[in-house]
C-alpha cells in the first residue's frame, strides 16, 4: 500500500471509531433520560432488563471504538516505518482512555438507576 492509501485508511478508521463513540454517547444519553423520566416507576424486572440492555450496548460500543482506535494506531506505526518524517500521531493511551471513561459512565449510569429506584427517607 502507498502512504496515501494508508493515510486514507487511518482517517477512515478514526472516523468510524469516533462515530461509534458518538453512538455510545446516544446510548448513555438515552439511558440517562429514561432513568430520570421513568426510572422510579419501573418494576424491578423492567429496571433490570433496561440496565442489562444498556450495559451490553455500552460495552459493545466501547469495545468497537477501542478496537478501531487501536487499529488506527497500528496503521500510523506502519506509516512511520515507511516514512519516518510523517506527521501522523495517535497516542496508544487513547483506546485505554475511551475504555476507562466508558466504564466510569456505565458505573455512573447504573448507580443513578439504583439511586432513583431507592425510596427516599
Amino acid at each position: 500500500m502507498t502512504e496515501y492509501q494508508l493515510a486514507d485508511l487511518i482517517l477512515n478508521t478514526q472516523e468510524i471509531a469516533f462515530d461509534v463513540i458518538l453512538s455510545g454517547g446516544a446510548v448513555f444519553g438515552a439511558f440517562l433520560v429514561m432513568t430520570y423520566s421513568v426510572g422510579e416507576k419501573l418494576t424491578s424486572g423492567q429496571a433490570i432488563f433496561a440496565s442489562v440492555l444498556f450495559t451490553i450496548f455500552a460495552l459493545l460500543t466501547t469495545l468497537v471504538a477501542s478496537v478501531y482506535l487501536y487499529r488506527a494506531y497500528q496503521l500510523i506505526e506502519i506509516v512511520r516505518q515507511m516514512e519516518p518524517v510523517a506527521v501522523y500521531y495517535l497516542s496508544p493511551a487513547v483506546p485505554l482512555g475511551v475504555i476507562f471513561l466508558s466504564f466510569l459512565g456505565i458505573i455512573g449510569n447504573l448507580k443513578l438507576m439504583y439511586d432513583v429506584r431507592q425510596p427516599r427517607v
